[in-house]
């Protein structure tokens, strides 16, 4: 039997639950990746007992309710939130998404059984140890994704479950059991009734994973069936920037251009922060970073942090560049860099040489040109002088 250190919050949980006649595991992916040796980010558990009745047994805790039309509760603990959900057994699902009913099971085994993949189908507690009907373990020890059941049952419930499957995958570097594999191609069409933010959220998580380009390679059609942007791209370069989610899409479309970059992620609602961030590095992509006045103005335009980056991606590209030189000038350079608000001359200054409106800004836009190129220093006399000099 396969032990596994509970925390004592979640001991104390499941003890309640015990002590009062019911049954309750920790279940899905905490058992998964505690066989594995990782510490779970969070604990669910499953019970016997109706929403009703676990609301009355932690009736001297936060409890909110969740996903109570999916018999889910969350109980809060020391600010740490644990979900709580009823057994449930399979319904229609109409929507290919979300059952059309709420049905609840008698049985754990139940429960497990319309569970999505073997190696999130199996339970723990302290008393009968793990429970695992469908060769969890097993297909863990072996690095294999397979579907619990009939693999096109599950798919057609849940649509998300193809793109978690491949998620799965990724993140593990498994393989994908050969009927579930075929299945996932067979229903690949379903995915349109998945929302976009929700094939975003799953694509994140692969195109960040260390084996991104052989499992977006690999499974390229499903993809581009919801995202059909990716067609033709090339994923070889993923590979060769950091995991980063903007340096991923970045290296994405470093070999076409920033608006069909803007044009997938904006259909694909993602933030405007990471549309912002990918945008920049590939509108500047091109630019050289041969001298100090270019990493100077990069540090302008983009920032220190994302110049680093615009090299990073330009050598993944395969630029003709010496990039541990410039990569050490880049940190030299950083600690002297002035940013624009960090002159030492501004409009008031300006004002009591007799300049007024726009002809401030182009005079001190012309100054921090020059110090961008080293060619006077930020010196508030020095700046003055200039700018009476170039006055005259």
């Amino acid at each position: 039997m396969k032990n596994i250190k509970l925390p004592e919050d979640v001991r104390m949980i499941l003890n309640r639950f015990h002590d009062n006649g019911y049954e309750a595991f920790i279940v899905g992916g905490c058992v998964r990746d505690a066989l594995l040796g990782d510490q779970p980010k969070d604990y669910d558990i499953t019970t016997n007992a109706i929403p009703m009745q676990t609301e009355e047994l932690f009736h001297d805790l936060k409890v909110v309710e969740t996903g109570i039309r999916h018999g889910t509760v969350t109980v809060i603990i020391n600010r740490e939130p644990y979900e709580i959900t009823t057994y449930r057994t399979d319904v229609k699902y109409s929507d290919h998404r979300h059952p059309d009913e709420v049905r609840y099971a008698l049985t754990l085994d139940e429960d497990l059984s319309r569970r999505d993949f073997t190696v999130n189908a199996m339970a723990y507690n302290e008393e009968k140890g793990l429970i695992d009907k469908f060769n969890g373990v097993k297909d863990l020890s072996e690095g294999v994704i397979r579907c619990v059941g009939d693999p096109d049952t599950r798919f057609n419930e849940d649509a998300l479950r193809i793109l978690r499957c491949i998620r799965f995958a990724s993140r593990y570097g498994f393989n994908i059991e050969k009927n579930t594999e075929s299945a996932l191609f067979r229903n690949r069409e379903l995915l349109r009734y998945v929302s976009v933010e929700r094939v975003a959220s799953e694509f994140n998580e692969i195109i960040t994973s260390n084996k991104a380009y052989e499992y977006l390679s690999e499974y390229r059609i499903i993809f581009e069936t919801v995202m059909p942007q990716l067609e033709d791209l090339d994923f070889s370069l993923l590979g060769k920037v950091n995991r980063r989610l903007y340096m991923r899409l970045s290296a994405l479309f470093v070999m076409d251009d920033s608006l069909s970059a803007v044009s997938m992620l904006r259909h694909m609602h993602y933030s405007n922060k990471i549309i912002d961030e990918v945008s920049a590095l590939l509108d500047h992509v091109d630019y050289p970073l041969e001298t100090d006045y270019d990493i100077r103005r990069m540090f302008f335009e983009i920032g220190i942090k994302a110049t680093g980056d615009l090299l990073s991606l330009k050598k993944a590209r395969g630029d003709d560049l010496d990039y541990g030189v410039i990569r050490k000038r880049i940190r030299e350079l950083r600690k002297s860099f002035i940013a624009r608000d960090q002159m030492n001359i501004n409009g008031d200054d300006l004002m009591i040489l007799g300049y007024r409106g726009r002809e401030i800004g182009q005079i001190l836009d012309d100054l921090y040109e020059q110090i961008l190129r080293d060619e006077i220093k930020n010196d508030h006399e020095e700046l003055m002088k200039a700018t009476l000099k170039g006055s005259n």
